[in-house]
């Protein structure tokens, strides 16, 4: 550990991790660094005694991200690494993480300290008290573009629309989940996934927190980026995707038509698919 730094209680032999927090990260090369620093000294300061890990993903970052991860991973034992090989996008990135977390309770958060990790103590003590997922919820958000704006009024419209999101709440990528809910997220294997929706598919308790509003607007987001994360939302979780998912199950569910040396035979069990005897000939 460098300059005495102490050690964090995840770094203890035989102690796995009780909170895993996944921060998936793209070209923050010049400020990621101080950012998880920060969220270290958070975690050790308000759960002194808990065993934690940082998880964090490296998204195909084209700047210096590899190395400042692994300068991070060397200075803090709780720090854990992930890098990928291609581009996947933030919300398949953060289920990566996710799928490596070992904490019975999840945080996820940005890269861009928009969010304060001095908050991470409140949310996951309202989760605590019985709630499947907490979201940290801004106060105000004054400094945010018109498109981020606009983009998040068409999102919220689209999740409350197609997945019964409840009026008043609202979704932010700053969230602590239980273990089922986290299993869950993992289990998804849509191409284009949207965590917060996939969580709204089944019945959950949502809490909020009210936290600080970001001094900056610092999302990469852009118009373009922000059209598509809608059009996957709709193309991967409204009427289209139950159709195609209820099509594939149908068929699933149909009886195999099996032929051999010319005959078409039923074969009673289910099968993904139909199986052509190799004896057939033209």
């Amino acid at each position: 550990m460098d300059g005495g730094q102490k050690p964090a209680a995840s770094s203890l032999p035989g102690s796995p991790p009780w909170l895993s927090v996944v921060i998936p990260t793209y070209g923050r090369a010049q400020t990621l660094d101080q950012h998880i620093t920060s969220v270290h000294a958070s975690l050790v300061r308000n759960f002194p005694c808990q065993p934690f890990e940082i998880i964090l993903i490296n998204d195909a970052s084209p700047d210096q991200t590899r190395a400042v991860l692994a300068t991070l991973a060397g200075r803090f034992s709780s720090v854990r690494v992930l890098n990928l090989a291609s581009n996947q996008g933030q919300q398949a990135a953060t289920r990566a993480g996710m799928s490596l977390a070992q904490g019975s309770l999840v945080v996820t958060l940005d890269d861009d300290g928009k969010d304060d990790p001095a908050d991470i103590s409140r949310l996951v003590c309202l989760l605590a008290t019985g709630y499947d997922v907490v979201y940290g919820v801004p106060v105000q958000e004054t400094d945010l573009a018109w498109h981020r704006r606009l983009g998040t009024i068409v999102k919220e419209a689209l999740l409350g629309g197609m997945c019964h999101k409840p009026k008043g709440i609202r979704l932010t990528g700053f969230r602590a989940m239980n273990r089922d809910t986290v299993d869950r997220v993992v289990a998804d294997t849509r191409r284009h996934i949207y965590i917060s929706a996939t969580i709204l598919e089944k019945p959950v308790r949502i809490g909020q927190v009210q936290v600080a509003a970001p001094a900056r607007n610092a999302s990469g987001y852009t118009v373009a980026s922000l059209l598509r994360l809608l059009l996957w939302i709709a193309l991967w979780y409204g009427p289209l995707h139950r159709f195609r998912t209820g099509l594939a199950g149908w068929i699933q569910r149909q009886p195999v038509v099996q032929i051999s040396k010319g005959r078409a035979q039923i074969r009673p069990e289910t099968q993904r698919c139909t199986r052509i005897h190799p004896e057939v000939q033209s």
